[in-house]
């Protein structure tokens, strides 16, 4: 296929996983531009993984014929608009997680998609995370869901409420938003539609902005299924992670670890071998191939505004202590 021209808007912390996934992907594509406000930040970025131009207005980048396809890797208020523009202007976007901080501009970046043709591909790369990419294969010998528990978290708050991170207004939300959403994705991935849900959000260590430092949601899916998920910026240490499902059949669970299946008709528990993947490739590999035309997305904005609308509903919900319907 031919090489298409890559390029990266904003270079936070995120950007750095963009960068590599595409290093890692070179027989796809060429590293043409990086774009940022700080012009410093910018040059040293190029410089750190070898893009070839830098520029610091990205609205000059989208009007340009420099670039192919784009990561949008800004804060979260700024997905919707930079992801619009690039794709009315003609450009493949994959934006980072969450969508979009409103149900709303999820929509509307789809439909800039449709109106455009051009890929539109959601940054979940969990779903390319080694156990969850392998318990994907397991659950379908452990029939119909029927209850999860769900947690992710780590121990960041100090550090993200110094940033925009912290206000609701660029962020969207804390943790729940945050981290949170990925697990929300994985929770419609593995087991179809929300249908609803019941939201708990509060600050307990974090003094700065107005965001949640850990949130509860319990969603019931489409199934008749339940799950809950705990979402915490103040757990000691680096990232947490428990997935557990519990299925018709037997048993599913995953952790920062490793995974497990314990099957309902056998002794003991299984432990499969899970898939070495670098997650960061793998997602940019597949949106450039989806970009390409050889393959269709594997996370489309249908995916992005489910897990909007479960992030919101379950604030919602918090706010108002009501269920709050997602379907």
């Amino acid at each position: 296929m031919k090489k298409l021209r890559v390029g990266i808007i904003g270079t936070g912390g995120i950007a750095n996983a963009h960068a590599g996934g595409y290093k890692g992907n070179l027989d796809k594509c060429e590293l043409a531009v990086v774009c940022d406000v700080r012009e410093d930040a910018a040059h040293a970025f190029a410089q750190r993984h070898g893009f070839a131009e830098v520029m610091t207005d990205y609205h000059a980048l989208l009007a340009s014929d420099k670039v192919d396809c784009v990561s949008v890797c800004t804060p979260n208020f700024l997905h919707a608009p930079v992801s619009i523009e690039a794709l009315q202007n003609g450009k493949h976007v994959l934006c980072e997680k969450p969508m979009a901080t409103t149900v709303e501009d999820a929509l509307a970046m789809k439909a800039a998609s449709e109106a455009s043709g051009k890929v539109l591909y959601i940054g979940f790369n969990h779903r390319f995370i080694g156990n969850f990419h392998t318990g994907k294969k397991m659950i379908e010998r452990l029939g119909k869901p029927v209850a999860m528990r769900v947690a992710v978290g780590h121990g960041s708050y100090d550090g993200l409420q110094k940033t925009w991170f912290a206000h609701k207004e660029q962020s969207g939300g804390g943790t729940l938003i945050d981290n949170g959403v990925h697990m929300i994705d994985m929770i419609a991935w593995y087991f179809g539609p929300i249908e609803s849900v019941q939201g708990q959000i509060s600050r307990v260590l974090i003094t700065e902005g107005d965001v949640e430092d850990n949130g509860f949601a319990l969603f019931k899916l489409k199934s008749g299924a339940i799950a809950s998920l705990q979402c915490s910026w103040t757990w000691p240490g680096g990232y947490h992670l428990l997935f557990e499902a519990i299925c018709e059949h037997g048993t599913l669970r995953l952790d920062e670890g490793g995974c497990e299946v314990f099957d309902n008709a056998l002794p003991g528990r299984i432990l499969p071998d899970v898939a070495d993947m670098d997650s960061w490739k793998e997602e940019t590999g597949h949106f450039l191939r989806a970009a390409a035309g050889e393959i269709p997305p594997f996370v489309t904005a249908d995916d992005g505004i489910a897990a909007v609308k479960a992030a919101v509903g379950a604030y919602e919900s918090g706010a108002k202590g009501v269920t709050v319907s997602i379907a």
